[in-house]
């Protein structure tokens, strides 16, 4: 066997090791008006994007599944696209103008929150559901 075969399969069973399929309830709530589209980012414990995608939910409250090889910790973060132009919105001083929302109810007035307090850690025995509150930059 040649040592990239042997490399190869040890990054097949180590990424095993650390993803693994998981569904995720992504409950949305309090957009300015319904329907509404809104944008959601599925981040690693890094910071870094792993499914990102722009979807339409018709009631406060409406729960998306949402499904993928995911790490066991997570982050989400969710805007609102009030006028569908698929970008969030910003201010003179670079603040959102549409509303916001993160996991594990993170919130940072005036900024974005870090990573490690978005972080939520997946049961990948069933779906994890996360709730998240859209709030506007002014908002505590």
């Amino acid at each position: 066997m040649g040592i990239k075969f042997l490399l190869g399969l040890l990054a097949i069973l180590l990424s095993n090791g650390l993803m693994a399929q998981q569904s995720v309830s992504l409950c949305i709530q309090d957009a300015s008006a319904y329907p509404a589209v809104v944008a959601y980012e599925v981040l690693n414990a890094a910071g870094q994007s792993i499914e990102a995608d722009f979807v339409q939910i018709e009631y406060s409250g409406q729960c998306l599944e949402i499904s993928g090889d995911f790490p066991e910790r997570i982050a989400v973060q969710v805007y609102e696209d009030e006028n569908r132009n698929r970008k969030l919105d910003r201010g003179l001083f670079t603040q959102p103008l549409e509303r916001y929302g993160f996991s594990n109810e993170a919130w940072s007035f005036l900024s974005k929150p870090e990573v490690e307090e978005m972080l939520i850690t997946l049961n990948h025995q069933k779906p994890t559901v996360v709730q998240i509150q859209l709030k506007s930059v002014s908002d505590r």
